[in-house]
């Protein structure tokens, strides 16, 4: 058990290549990275209001964290000093890196996502395609629906985005 400031609302947690745990405390607009070996609390820091996604980027040894203020932060893991903060849009949720070192960012309330390239350009805007699991016919609700809530985003084990979100008519 490790102790949080009261009140923190712990949200997504990304592990980096030291044992470090990095979690984003929403409600206390913070970051915290815990130590594994030790589970220990190592520090909070107040990086952005709203922190929401976060992402490891191994090969820049750098951490990426998506705020839904429509800021995206990268920071030194092991002492979260800013190397870059740029707004993106408003409205961000998940954060990935993709196996082509870009940043894939997903939109909460319009279920899209962001490609931003490692120089921290907007690449594009994409809408997700509509999948069914494979066997499985997709239903007729999904041509006369579109995405929107985008719950969770994450990197598939084909290297895409796959994206749980909710259809509005």
């Amino acid at each position: 058990t490790i102790a949080l400031p009261r009140g923190s609302e712990p949200g997504r947690v990304v592990l980096d290549d030291q044992r470090r745990a990095h979690v984003a405390l929403r409600s206390a607009r913070s970051l915290a990275r815990i130590a594994l070996d030790t589970a220990t609390l190592e520090a909070t820091t107040e990086i952005c209001q709203l922190p929401r996604g976060l992402a490891n980027n191994a090969a820049q040894a750098s951490l990426w964290l998506a705020c839904a203020d429509g800021v995206l932060v990268q920071l030194d893991p092991g002492s979260y000093a800013e190397r870059s903060r740029r707004f993106v849009a408003r409205d961000l949720r998940d954060v990935f890196v993709s196996d082509r070192g870009e940043l894939i960012v997903s939109l909460y309330r319009s279920a899209r996502l962001l490609v931003v390239d490692a120089a921290g350009s907007f690449v594009a805007n994409e809408i997700p395609a509509d999948v069914a699991p494979p066997g499985l016919p997709l239903p007729a609700i999904l041509s006369t629906s579109s995405p929107a809530l985008a719950w969770r985003t994450r990197q598939g084990p084909d290297g895409a985005a796959w994206m749980l979100h909710e259809r509005e008519k």
